[in-house]
């Protein structure tokens, strides 16, 4: 189940890269929330694509991510992912490295992301 979930983690990313914002919205949850330090939580599947469309707007890239752990409930219908990663920004800063903590839950039988929370 490790394996499905990284997989799909790997599809969000590399839509992301590719600016294909409409599959990563996708892979979230219709409730799904975004905690960033500095802003309020945004809550659903419009605020992921807001999200998105500010980070093409800046200019940032994803130029590394590293997955450190991921952790499926017994049950195999939730789980937790750590993911450190590394942006560059339009400017060419690159702040960070951050770690991004995504919850996963399975919606028929797919798992989707419910939780996205950067620090």
């Amino acid at each position: 189940m490790a394996d499905e979930v990284k997989a799909r983690f790997k599809k969000v990313s590399d839509a992301f890269d590719a600016g294909d914002y409409k599959t990563v919205v996708s892979m979230y949850t219709k409730d799904c929330r975004a905690v960033q330090p500095g802003k309020p939580i945004e809550v659903g599947r419009d605020a992921m694509m807001k999200g998105c469309e500010e980070a093409k707007a800046s200019g940032m890239k994803m130029t590394s991510h590293e997955i450190l752990h991921v952790d499926v409930s017994p049950d195999g219908e939730m789980a937790y992912m750590v993911v450190r990663m590394e942006i560059k920004m339009g400017d060419g800063s690159t702040p960070g490295p951050f770690h991004n903590t995504l919850i996963w839950k399975k919606v028929d039988g797919v798992f989707e992301v419910c939780l996205d929370t950067v620090s």
